[in-house]
Protein backbone atom coordinates (compact mmCIF):
# COMPACT_ATOMS: atom_id res chain seq x y z
CA UNK A 1 0.00 0.00 0.00
CA UNK A 2 1.45 3.47 -0.48
CA UNK A 3 -0.35 6.52 0.19
CA UNK A 4 -0.06 9.90 -2.48
CA UNK A 5 -0.95 13.86 -1.31
CA UNK A 6 -1.00 16.93 -3.74
CA UNK A 7 -3.56 15.53 -6.00
CA UNK A 8 -5.14 17.41 -7.68
CA UNK A 9 -8.67 17.93 -6.65
CA UNK A 10 -10.18 16.75 -9.73
CA UNK A 11 -7.89 13.64 -9.96
CA UNK A 12 -9.41 10.41 -11.06
CA UNK A 13 -8.63 6.65 -10.53
CA UNK A 14 -7.52 6.65 -14.67
CA UNK A 15 -5.23 9.85 -14.42
CA UNK A 16 -3.76 8.18 -10.82
CA UNK A 17 -3.29 5.02 -12.97
CA UNK A 18 -1.74 7.06 -16.00
CA UNK A 19 0.41 8.83 -13.77
CA UNK A 20 1.75 4.94 -11.72
CA UNK A 21 2.13 4.10 -15.63
CA UNK A 22 3.83 0.24 -15.42
CA UNK A 23 3.16 0.09 -11.58
CA UNK A 24 1.24 -3.43 -10.41
CA UNK A 25 -1.54 -2.05 -9.20
CA UNK A 26 -5.05 -3.56 -8.94
CA UNK A 27 -6.49 -1.68 -11.89
CA UNK A 28 -9.16 1.30 -10.66
CA UNK A 29 -10.50 -0.82 -7.56
CA UNK A 30 -6.64 -0.51 -6.63
CA UNK A 31 -7.04 3.12 -5.70
CA UNK A 32 -9.04 4.83 -3.15
CA UNK A 33 -9.54 8.46 -3.66
CA UNK A 34 -9.87 9.86 -0.18
CA UNK A 35 -12.85 12.94 0.72
CA UNK A 36 -13.04 15.15 3.35
CA UNK A 37 -15.92 15.29 6.23
CA UNK A 38 -17.82 17.65 4.00
CA UNK A 39 -17.83 14.73 0.77
CA UNK A 40 -14.88 16.93 -1.18
CA UNK A 41 -12.13 15.55 -2.41
CA UNK A 42 -9.11 15.90 0.52
CA UNK A 43 -5.84 15.72 -2.47
CA UNK A 44 -5.11 12.46 -0.85
CA UNK A 45 -5.53 8.83 -2.32
CA UNK A 46 -4.28 5.37 -1.46
CA UNK A 47 -2.84 2.76 -4.00
CA UNK A 48 -2.87 -0.99 -3.34
CA UNK A 49 -0.25 -2.92 -5.14
CA UNK A 50 0.28 -6.75 -5.87
CA UNK A 51 3.78 -6.80 -4.26
CA UNK A 52 6.78 -5.41 -2.30
CA UNK A 53 8.61 -4.90 -5.15
CA UNK A 54 5.79 -2.58 -6.81
CA UNK A 55 6.08 -0.49 -2.92
CA UNK A 56 9.57 -0.12 -3.99
CA UNK A 57 9.26 1.24 -7.18
CA UNK A 58 6.12 3.38 -5.89
CA UNK A 59 9.30 5.46 -4.26
CA UNK A 60 10.83 6.46 -7.21
CA UNK A 61 7.42 8.53 -7.86
CA UNK A 62 8.01 10.92 -4.50
CA UNK A 63 8.60 14.30 -6.01
CA UNK A 64 7.03 14.48 -8.95
CA UNK A 65 4.43 16.57 -10.86
CA UNK A 66 1.17 15.72 -12.02
CA UNK A 67 0.22 18.68 -13.92
CA UNK A 68 1.47 21.93 -12.00
CA UNK A 69 0.48 19.64 -8.87
CA UNK A 70 4.16 18.49 -6.56
CA UNK A 71 3.36 14.64 -5.14
CA UNK A 72 3.99 13.28 -2.08
CA UNK A 73 4.17 9.69 -1.72
CA UNK A 74 4.65 7.44 1.31
CA UNK A 75 3.73 4.19 2.39
CA UNK A 76 0.26 2.78 4.27
CA UNK A 77 -1.05 -0.22 5.66
CA UNK A 78 -4.28 -2.31 5.03
CA UNK A 79 -5.13 -0.99 8.57
CA UNK A 80 -5.05 2.49 6.80
CA UNK A 81 -6.94 1.77 3.37
CA UNK A 82 -10.01 0.11 5.24
CA UNK A 83 -10.37 2.65 8.24
CA UNK A 84 -10.04 5.54 5.46
CA UNK A 85 -12.86 3.13 3.37
CA UNK A 86 -14.95 3.26 6.66
CA UNK A 87 -14.57 6.59 7.79
CA UNK A 88 -16.05 8.00 4.11
CA UNK A 89 -18.66 4.69 4.39
CA UNK A 90 -20.00 6.37 7.87
CA UNK A 91 -20.07 10.25 6.78
CA UNK A 92 -22.08 8.91 3.66
CA UNK A 93 -24.54 7.40 5.90
CA UNK A 94 -25.91 11.20 7.00
CA UNK A 95 -28.44 12.17 3.98
CA UNK A 96 -32.25 11.51 3.36
CA UNK A 97 -34.10 12.52 1.06
CA UNK A 98 -37.74 13.55 1.33
CA UNK A 99 -40.78 13.49 -1.09
CA UNK A 100 -43.93 14.48 -1.12
CA UNK A 101 -43.96 17.94 0.50
CA UNK A 102 -46.28 20.54 0.41
CA UNK A 103 -45.08 22.95 -2.48
CA UNK A 104 -45.10 25.76 0.19
CA UNK A 105 -43.23 23.93 2.65
CA UNK A 106 -40.29 25.85 4.57
CA UNK A 107 -36.98 24.79 5.79
CA UNK A 108 -38.71 25.34 9.02
CA UNK A 109 -41.49 22.67 8.29
CA UNK A 110 -38.70 20.59 7.76
CA UNK A 111 -36.51 21.17 10.86
CA UNK A 112 -40.09 20.73 12.92
CA UNK A 113 -41.04 17.56 11.28
CA UNK A 114 -37.47 16.02 12.64
CA UNK A 115 -37.48 17.15 16.33
CA UNK A 116 -35.29 15.93 18.45
CA UNK A 117 -33.18 14.84 15.37
CA UNK A 118 -30.39 16.89 14.86
CA UNK A 119 -29.56 18.34 11.63
CA UNK A 120 -26.41 19.66 10.42
CA UNK A 121 -26.31 23.26 10.22
CA UNK A 122 -27.27 24.50 6.40
CA UNK A 123 -28.62 20.89 6.37
CA UNK A 124 -32.02 21.29 4.49
CA UNK A 125 -32.06 21.79 1.14
CA UNK A 126 -35.64 22.30 -1.25
CA UNK A 127 -35.47 21.52 -5.02
CA UNK A 128 -36.97 23.90 -7.96
CA UNK A 129 -38.15 22.70 -11.10
CA UNK A 130 -37.89 25.28 -14.31
CA UNK A 131 -40.16 28.30 -13.66
CA UNK A 132 -39.58 28.71 -9.99
CA UNK A 133 -41.76 25.93 -9.26
CA UNK A 134 -40.92 23.48 -6.27
CA UNK A 135 -40.76 20.10 -6.80
CA UNK A 136 -41.81 18.73 -3.18
CA UNK A 137 -38.49 17.15 -2.88
CA UNK A 138 -35.56 18.25 -0.39
CA UNK A 139 -32.28 16.76 1.00
CA UNK A 140 -31.34 16.88 4.87
CA UNK A 141 -28.26 15.90 6.53
CA UNK A 142 -28.00 14.77 9.60
CA UNK A 143 -25.25 15.49 12.39
CA UNK A 144 -25.17 11.23 12.81
CA UNK A 145 -26.10 7.87 10.77
CA UNK A 146 -28.01 7.26 14.04
CA UNK A 147 -29.88 10.07 13.70
CA UNK A 148 -30.48 9.61 10.00
CA UNK A 149 -31.63 6.23 10.80
CA UNK A 150 -34.22 7.38 13.24
CA UNK A 151 -35.36 9.82 10.71
CA UNK A 152 -35.94 7.32 8.01
CA UNK A 153 -38.87 5.74 10.79
CA UNK A 154 -40.58 8.94 9.64
CA UNK A 155 -41.98 7.74 6.65
CA UNK A 156 -45.22 8.24 5.68
CA UNK A 157 -46.09 10.61 8.13
CA UNK A 158 -47.71 14.41 7.59
CA UNK A 159 -46.44 17.70 6.91
CA UNK A 160 -49.58 19.38 7.07
CA UNK A 161 -52.30 17.11 5.01
CA UNK A 162 -49.36 15.32 2.91
CA UNK A 163 -47.65 12.35 3.51
CA UNK A 164 -44.00 12.33 3.21
CA UNK A 165 -41.99 9.84 1.59
CA UNK A 166 -38.07 9.85 3.23
CA UNK A 167 -35.34 7.21 1.83
CA UNK A 168 -31.89 7.00 1.90
CA UNK A 169 -29.70 9.05 0.13
CA UNK A 170 -25.88 10.39 -0.39
CA UNK A 171 -23.43 12.58 -0.85
CA UNK A 172 -23.18 11.59 -4.58
CA UNK A 173 -26.78 11.78 -5.01
CA UNK A 174 -26.30 15.28 -3.73
CA UNK A 175 -23.82 16.60 -5.80
CA UNK A 176 -26.36 14.80 -8.93
CA UNK A 177 -29.26 16.96 -8.07
CA UNK A 178 -26.97 20.39 -7.32
CA UNK A 179 -25.42 20.07 -11.11
CA UNK A 180 -29.27 19.44 -12.20
CA UNK A 181 -30.59 22.61 -10.17
CA UNK A 182 -27.70 24.38 -11.60
CA UNK A 183 -28.70 23.57 -15.10
CA UNK A 184 -32.51 24.49 -14.93
CA UNK A 185 -31.78 27.52 -13.27
CA UNK A 186 -28.83 28.61 -15.65
CA UNK A 187 -31.53 27.69 -18.65
CA UNK A 188 -34.13 29.57 -16.70
CA UNK A 189 -31.90 32.35 -16.82
CA UNK A 190 -31.37 31.97 -20.35
CA UNK A 191 -34.48 31.66 -21.62
CA UNK A 192 -35.81 35.41 -20.02
CA UNK A 193 -32.85 37.01 -20.74
CA UNK A 194 -33.60 36.26 -24.51
CA UNK A 195 -36.54 38.27 -24.28
CA UNK A 196 -35.15 41.19 -22.77
CA UNK A 197 -33.57 44.56 -24.85
CA UNK A 198 -30.02 44.12 -25.44
CA UNK A 199 -27.74 45.48 -22.64
CA UNK A 200 -30.65 45.77 -19.97
CA UNK A 201 -30.20 44.17 -16.82
CA UNK A 202 -32.54 41.08 -15.99
CA UNK A 203 -35.21 41.81 -13.85
CA UNK A 204 -34.94 38.89 -12.26
CA UNK A 205 -31.26 37.51 -10.24
CA UNK A 206 -28.68 36.43 -12.73
CA UNK A 207 -26.81 34.50 -10.38
CA UNK A 208 -27.79 30.61 -11.46
CA UNK A 209 -27.53 29.14 -7.69
CA UNK A 210 -30.29 31.78 -6.19
CA UNK A 211 -32.73 28.97 -6.75
CA UNK A 212 -30.32 25.92 -5.33
CA UNK A 213 -30.15 28.32 -2.08
CA UNK A 214 -32.32 27.05 -0.11
CA UNK A 215 -31.30 25.95 3.38
CA UNK A 216 -32.37 26.47 6.69
CA UNK A 217 -29.60 28.38 8.60
CA UNK A 218 -30.38 27.34 12.08
CA UNK A 219 -29.63 23.88 13.82
CA UNK A 220 -26.26 22.06 14.22
CA UNK A 221 -23.07 22.11 12.87
CA UNK A 222 -20.69 19.81 12.36
CA UNK A 223 -17.02 20.91 13.13
CA UNK A 224 -15.38 22.48 10.19
CA UNK A 225 -12.52 25.47 9.52
CA UNK A 226 -12.18 28.17 7.14
CA UNK A 227 -10.77 26.91 4.76
CA UNK A 228 -12.77 23.53 4.62
CA UNK A 229 -16.44 24.20 5.27
CA UNK A 230 -19.42 21.50 4.84
CA UNK A 231 -20.97 20.61 1.83
CA UNK A 232 -24.66 22.97 2.74
CA UNK A 233 -22.73 25.41 4.92
CA UNK A 234 -21.52 28.68 3.10
CA UNK A 235 -23.36 31.87 1.89
CA UNK A 236 -23.56 33.24 -1.12
CA UNK A 237 -24.63 36.78 -1.19
CA UNK A 238 -26.50 37.42 -3.98
CA UNK A 239 -27.37 41.68 -3.58
CA UNK A 240 -24.55 43.76 -5.00
CA UNK A 241 -22.74 40.84 -7.10
CA UNK A 242 -22.08 41.11 -10.52
CA UNK A 243 -23.93 38.30 -13.15
CA UNK A 244 -22.80 37.55 -16.41
CA UNK A 245 -25.10 39.19 -18.55
CA UNK A 246 -24.40 42.44 -17.94
CA UNK A 247 -25.41 45.12 -15.45
CA UNK A 248 -26.25 44.79 -11.81
CA UNK A 249 -28.67 42.51 -10.37
CA UNK A 250 -31.93 43.93 -9.30
CA UNK A 251 -34.65 43.18 -7.41
CA UNK A 252 -35.64 39.59 -8.62
CA UNK A 253 -39.56 38.58 -9.82
CA UNK A 254 -38.62 35.09 -9.35
CA UNK A 255 -38.62 34.24 -5.55
CA UNK A 256 -35.14 34.10 -4.09
CA UNK A 257 -34.72 32.03 -0.48
CA UNK A 258 -31.98 34.48 1.43
CA UNK A 259 -30.59 31.00 2.85
CA UNK A 260 -28.69 28.84 0.49
CA UNK A 261 -28.87 25.32 -1.01
CA UNK A 262 -26.40 26.38 -3.28
CA UNK A 263 -23.57 25.46 -1.06
CA UNK A 264 -24.85 21.58 -0.76
CA UNK A 265 -21.60 20.97 -2.27
CA UNK A 266 -19.48 23.30 -0.06
CA UNK A 267 -18.34 26.74 -1.55
CA UNK A 268 -17.73 28.10 -4.53
CA UNK A 269 -15.32 31.04 -3.87
CA UNK A 270 -11.49 30.58 -3.79
CA UNK A 271 -9.50 32.44 -1.23
CA UNK A 272 -5.94 33.79 -3.02
CA UNK A 273 -2.72 34.24 -1.06
CA UNK A 274 0.50 36.13 -2.12
CA UNK A 275 -0.36 38.26 -4.85
CA UNK A 276 1.66 41.25 -6.45
CA UNK A 277 0.88 44.40 -4.74
CA UNK A 278 0.27 45.66 -8.07
CA UNK A 279 -2.54 42.87 -8.65
CA UNK A 280 -5.60 43.82 -10.51
CA UNK A 281 -8.97 42.22 -11.25
CA UNK A 282 -7.44 41.91 -14.70
CA UNK A 283 -4.72 39.75 -13.45
CA UNK A 284 -6.78 37.58 -11.28
CA UNK A 285 -9.36 36.80 -14.39
CA UNK A 286 -6.45 36.11 -16.55
CA UNK A 287 -4.77 33.93 -13.80
CA UNK A 288 -7.99 30.86 -14.09
CA UNK A 289 -8.53 31.52 -17.39
CA UNK A 290 -9.88 29.59 -19.28
CA UNK A 291 -11.96 29.48 -16.65
CA UNK A 292 -14.74 32.28 -16.10
CA UNK A 293 -14.90 33.79 -12.82
CA UNK A 294 -17.63 35.27 -11.48
CA UNK A 295 -16.62 38.00 -9.25
CA UNK A 296 -13.02 39.13 -7.95
CA UNK A 297 -12.30 40.91 -5.14
CA UNK A 298 -9.11 42.32 -4.29
CA UNK A 299 -8.89 43.08 -0.49
CA UNK A 300 -7.45 46.17 1.10
CA UNK A 301 -6.17 47.01 3.88
CA UNK A 302 -6.95 49.98 6.64
CA UNK A 303 -4.40 52.13 4.33
CA UNK A 304 -6.39 51.19 1.03
CA UNK A 305 -3.37 49.87 0.13
CA UNK A 306 -3.38 45.96 -1.27
CA UNK A 307 -2.97 43.30 1.41
CA UNK A 308 -1.80 40.51 -1.53
CA UNK A 309 -4.68 38.70 -0.86
CA UNK A 310 -8.28 38.17 -2.70
CA UNK A 311 -11.72 36.45 -2.99
CA UNK A 312 -12.45 34.79 -6.87
CA UNK A 313 -15.81 33.39 -7.24
CA UNK A 314 -17.02 30.93 -9.36
CA UNK A 315 -19.88 29.50 -11.04
CA UNK A 316 -19.69 26.03 -10.61
CA UNK A 317 -18.52 23.52 -8.47
CA UNK A 318 -16.55 21.92 -11.17
CA UNK A 319 -15.08 25.14 -11.78
CA UNK A 320 -13.86 25.94 -8.58
CA UNK A 321 -12.36 22.52 -8.41
CA UNK A 322 -10.38 22.93 -11.45
CA UNK A 323 -9.49 26.60 -10.30
CA UNK A 324 -7.86 24.73 -7.15
CA UNK A 325 -5.10 23.37 -9.31
CA UNK A 326 -3.65 26.48 -10.01
CA UNK A 327 -2.27 26.39 -6.43
CA UNK A 328 1.32 27.63 -6.43
CA UNK A 329 1.27 28.73 -9.88
CA UNK A 330 2.63 31.71 -10.68
CA UNK A 331 1.20 35.35 -11.24
CA UNK A 332 4.04 37.46 -12.43
CA UNK A 333 7.07 36.16 -10.13
CA UNK A 334 4.94 35.72 -7.07
CA UNK A 335 3.67 32.04 -6.05
CA UNK A 336 0.18 31.95 -5.73
CA UNK A 337 -1.50 30.31 -2.56
CA UNK A 338 -4.97 29.05 -2.99
CA UNK A 339 -7.77 27.76 -0.34
CA UNK A 340 -11.19 26.46 -1.30
CA UNK A 341 -13.85 29.15 0.58
CA UNK A 342 -13.72 32.52 1.67
CA UNK A 343 -11.63 34.32 4.39
CA UNK A 344 -14.44 35.33 5.60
Amino acid sequence: FGTRRGLPYSATETDILTFLNGLPIWNESGILITLNDDGRPSGEALVKLDNEIGLNDLRDYNGKYMGTRFIEVFPATQKDWFGEEMRMKLSDMTYVRLRGLPYDVTKEDIFIFFSRLMISRDGVGLLYGPDDVPTGEAFVQFMTREDANLALQRHNQCIRSRYIEIYKSSLTEVYRAMEKQYEINREEILRRSRHRPANFPPKFNADPYSHVNSYYTDGYSFPQNKSSQGPMRRSRESKNRSNPYGGKNSHSSVKVETQNFGEFLGPLSIHMRGLPYTATEKDVHEFFAPLRVAEVKIQLGPDGKNTGEAEADFYSENDAVKAMEKDRCKMSWRYIELFRGSSD
